[in-house]
């Protein structure tokens, strides 16, 4: 069996193994994928070829140079996912020598950069709220939440967040605070969603939704049924929204000694 050359992995996709590698540019990240008996071989033969623009997936706080950034972006399971979808396209993608170059539509490669973001893990941790970067957080979002719900703010300052009842989740990239989140118990069965934030410099990357995850998750953990939540009804909260209605939440009314009021969204979820 021929050594890869330099630069150069290898990666097993349902039983068929290639060989790819990633190459940093002025304005990105290009991406080569070959069959690795092609490879071993060292002929011409089809290849998917993607880009990665570099100003859509840089990881903000991470350090180390461009290197790690590539590192971090172009993981093993961003090359898993680009050739499922090769092998889809038409003529797909086979690694024949006689078939044209294989090239992943636009929809695609967008699909892969979302991927990318995310592909340095987030670490979640229980926060006591003592760190500066964690206070910081909650105080840009208690500025946020009054701005937009001037009359009828329901976000919880530092004190009321250490309340016994309430458990609160730091969410990190590499060496950078990417939100926020947390859980009060309301009863046996019932949790309420309190606190969630991604910080500015990571907001589109994907922060929210895998937060939204964890806190389903952890819930669950402790045999919770239902989850209910708090938020506003400004444009702000669109997006916000959005997240909660693709998670599974639906609209109700008012739960655990909130007030109806023109300014509030209340939604929940069985888990």
């Amino acid at each position: 069996m021929a050594v890869p050359k330099k630069g150069w992995r290898r990666i097993t996709v349902d039983d068929r193994t290639y060989s790819w590698r990633a190459i940093g540019t002025d304005s990105g990240i290009d991406v080569v994928v070959v069959t690795a008996a092609a490879f071993e071989r060292g002929k011409r033969a089809q290849q998917l070829r993607f880009s990665l623009d570099y100003d859509h997936i840089r990881t903000p706080h991470l350090g180390g140079g461009f290197a790690l950034h590539q590192q971090a972006a172009v993981a093993p399971g961003l090359i898993r996912l680009a050739i499922e979808h090769a092998r889809d396209l038409s003529p797909p993608f086979t690694g024949a020598h006689d078939a044209p170059d294989a090239v992943l539509p636009s929809e695609v490669v967008a699909t892969l950069q979302a991927s990318a973001r995310m592909s340095l893990p987030l670490t979640f941790r229980v926060d006591d709220l003592s760190g500066e970067p964690t206070r910081a957080l909650i105080a840009r979002h208690l500025i946020g939440m009054r701005a937009s719900s001037a009359k009828c703010a329901h976000a919880l300052e530092i004190d009321k967040l250490r309340d016994p009842e309430i458990t609160f989740w730091s969410v990190w990239w590499g060496d950078g605070l990417a939100g926020c989140g947390a859980l009060r118990h309301l009863d046996a069965r019932r949790s309420e969603l309190k606190s969630m934030r991604v910080a500015d410099a990571f907001l589109g990357r994907g922060v929210g939704r895998a937060l939204l995850e964890h806190l389903i998750e952890e819930a669950r953990a402790k045999s919770i049924e239902t989850l209910w939540l708090e938020t506003g009804s400004s444009p702000t909260f669109i997006p916000a929204l959005r997240l909660y209605e693709s998670a599974g939440f639906v609209r109700c009314g008012p739960f655990g000694g909130y007030a109806d009021d023109p300014f509030s969204v209340f939604m929940t979820r069985a888990i």
